[in-house]
């Protein structure tokens, strides 16, 4: 099994089993293996730090590659700093979007 199979069957499990902590884990090794595969730019790499630094559980490039969209799994109390981060390191657009399943557990 390759490295984006185990990682995406891990977040699956973690999804499932509502442990936000590990799915955002999964996300950013995730994220990682698309910046080896230089499927990110330096914008994206901005928002991926600054969300992670903000005390988002894990954030990782989103779409297609190189379009400018990155998605972040933050606690409901980080949600808004990691917001207010990510238009300081350059985001134009935010939504906050409650991940039903997650939100009565603990990272």
């Amino acid at each position: 099994m390759g490295r984006a199979t185990q990682l995406t069957e891990e977040a699956l499990v973690a999804l499932a089993e509502g442990r936000a902590g590990d799915l955002g884990r999964r996300m950013t090794d995730y994220h990682a293996l698309l910046r080896a595969a230089r499927l990110s730019t330096g914008p994206i790499e901005r928002l991926v730090a600054a969300a992670l630094a903000a005390g988002s559980l894990g954030a990782k490039i989103t779409g297609g590659g190189l379009g400018g969209c990155m998605i972040a799994l933050a606690p409901p109390q980080r949600a808004r700093e990691v917001t207010r981060r990510l238009h300081e390191a350059g985001a134009v657009q935010t939504w906050l979007i409650p991940l039903k399943g997650l939100d009565n557990h603990a990272p």
